[in-house]
């Protein structure tokens, strides 16, 4: 009698913990059968606006420590240190983000904390990246978790309360 008890608290757990019954199920387990998208993107003239937007943000003064730090090289290397260590403090895997984004806090850091010393170029970058994470990081782990509980929240209906209990010494009536 205990263990049927176990087995079908366990079975309950089990069910409640994976069912799928919410108003949209956005947990990564849909079948894409759908042959018409959503919306169409166009952008025409918009690739003319994206390199006139960014030209301001990263425009470089002609000095060493602006052009490798806004290179290509850079930009990727920073990329992938974001996932990796994303990847270490959730053991989530995440895209790349935001070129747009990363440049503009880039920017912002190139601006607030480079020292412009034609010495030790390379130090100078590792020091900006690391500014660069400390600021970054934070801000896409929070979003994730935010985003794992919404799609977990979505993807659920809530578990009624249970019917309530008659504690009442005397009994009923």
């Amino acid at each position: 009698m205990n263990n049927l008890k176990k087995y079908n608290d366990s079975q309950t757990e089990f069910y409640l913990k994976n069912i799928r019954n919410g108003r949209v199920n956005i947990t990564g387990d849909t079948h894409k059968n759908c042959k018409m998208p959503l919306y169409e993107e166009s952008n025409r003239g918009n690739h003319l606006y994206k390199n006139y937007a960014l030209k301001s943000i990263i425009s470089t003064d002609g000095n060493k420590l602006s052009s490798n730090y806004f290179s290509k090289k850079n930009i990727d290397l920073i990329q992938n240190q974001l996932i990796k260590k994303v990847f270490i403090e959730t053991d989530y895997k995440i895209k790349r983000q935001s070129d747009t984004e990363l440049k503009i806090i880039m920017r912002s850091v190139y601006l607030q904390y480079s020292k412009n010393i034609e010495k030790n170029i390379d130090k100078q970058i590792l020091e900006l990246n690391n500014l660069v994470y400390t600021y970054a990081l934070p801000n896409i782990v929070s979003n994730l978790k935010q985003f794992l509980g919404y799609s977990k929240d979505i993807s659920t209906l809530p578990i009624p309360l249970n019917l309530p209990e008659n504690l009442s010494i005397k009994g009923n009536k």
